[in-house]
């Protein structure tokens, strides 16, 4: 399976844990329709005519982590203020350069 069926077939995994009844779910729906007809750019196209997409194309990316790493409160309580009274928000980024790079491929693909 190339790339583009895995990210087809990723998709519709996705809907499965999604609402699909969002504003936000038409536009992604939209973006994959396009891909799915005009595929990655080529050379052919004027933006892209200097990029070379071959090196992405060859990896094997695992869309969905075949493992959820869930992180526990024990581990971040430790980093809080704890004399202040004040809500608390965690981020966490957990990615790997190959997500990362496909993350920026698409988006730039898709807006």
């Amino acid at each position: 399976m190339d790339l583009k069926e895995k990210l087809v077939s990723s998709f519709m995994a996705f809907e499965e844990r999604v609402d699909v009844h969002s504003d936000l779910h038409d536009i992604r729906t939209k973006a994959l329709k396009n891909f799915e007809n005009k595929g990655f750019p080529t050379k052919k196209e004027e933006a892209w005519k200097y990029t070379s997409l071959n090196a992405i194309l060859k990896n094997d990316f695992t869309v969905f982590p075949k493992q959820e790493n869930a992180i526990e409160f024990n581990q971040v309580k430790k980093y809080f203020l704890h004399e202040i009274d004040t809500y608390k928000l965690v981020f966490i980024m957990v990615f790997s350069v190959r997500i990362c790079l496909l993350q920026r491929m698409t988006e730039s693909m898709f807006v």
